[in-house]
């Protein structure tokens, strides 16, 4: 029985295990990546504040100890509602939390192009290859500092194939499946990211429909489904939007 799983589901166990090794000096002994930028001055200090606010059974709504006082939930990076974050950064310490959100970024990206590959049915070895390729493609390598732009395109697979699940099966939970997607894009902190996603999704799309009157049927339901996930991530959006008008940001 344990035989035939493993040979039916390798390519994931494959990934799984080469995600781990080419992460593990991370835990043994628990460090984190001394680059020098963004991890040190801005995300690990804001991810250790949410960590310690949750730990504490509060959000981080406000802190003192920046300037004489700041609303830093408004600032989306921080990835308060973004559910791995809600889970990992309330049960573990924060550098193994820390260490741990990298293991899920390029798990997601790997597992999702795998399924997505799968889905245009290329071979099990194939599609563990594309997988592969695009989580330690140079974009996330490179990026691995600006942890919320790489959480924002390690879901870009689960959108496209869920697009494709919907237009096989024209199914509604496929379009739940999208806005909840879509808030957690939101949620990630990386709101640009979401604007990149979408246009690659219309572009998308145009290389899979065939006709402009099944491009409408299909987008009409997509732009609907995408305005539902922007509702249901208000709760970073409208914090974000106010901070914005008090910021310099607001002249460009």
């Amino acid at each position: 029985m344990v035989l035939k799983i493993f040979f039916k589901h390798w390519p994931i166990l494959f990934i799984i295990v080469f995600t781990i090794v080419f992460f593990h000096k991370l835990f043994f002994p628990t460090s984190i990546f001394g680059t020098p930028g963004d991890i040190a001055y801005f995300n690990y200090p804001l991810k250790d504040f949410l960590a310690v606010s949750l730990k504490s059974h509060n959000l981080p709504l406000w802190s003192s100890k920046i300037a004489t006082g700041y609303p830093i939930l408004a600032d989306s990076p921080i990835g308060t509602f973004y559910l791995p974050n809600l889970i990992i950064f309330y049960l573990l310490p924060t550098p193994i939390a820390f260490n741990l959100h990298y293991l899920f970024i390029f798990l997601t990206s790997a597992i999702g192009m795998y399924l997505l590959c799968r889905n245009f049915n290329l071979s099990k070895i194939s599609s563990t290859y594309a997988a592969l390729a695009y989580a330690f493609s140079g974009f996330f390598i490179a990026r691995i500092i600006h942890t919320s732009f790489i959480q924002v395109a390690s879901f870009l697979p689960f959108i496209f194939l869920i697009l494709l699940k919907y237009q096989d099966k024209k199914k509604n939970i496929y379009l739940l499946l999208f806005s909840l997607l879509v808030s957690q894009l939101i949620f990630a902190g990386y709101l640009q990211g979401l604007i990149y996603s979408l246009i690659s999704v219309f572009i998308f799309l145009l290389f899979f429909v065939k006709t402009k009157t099944e491009l409408v049927k299909l987008f009409l339901p997509i732009l609907v489904s995408t305005a539902f996930g922007t509702i249901l991530a208000a709760a970073q959006i409208l914090p974000t939007l106010e901070l914005v008008n008090f910021s310099t940001r607001d002249q460009g």
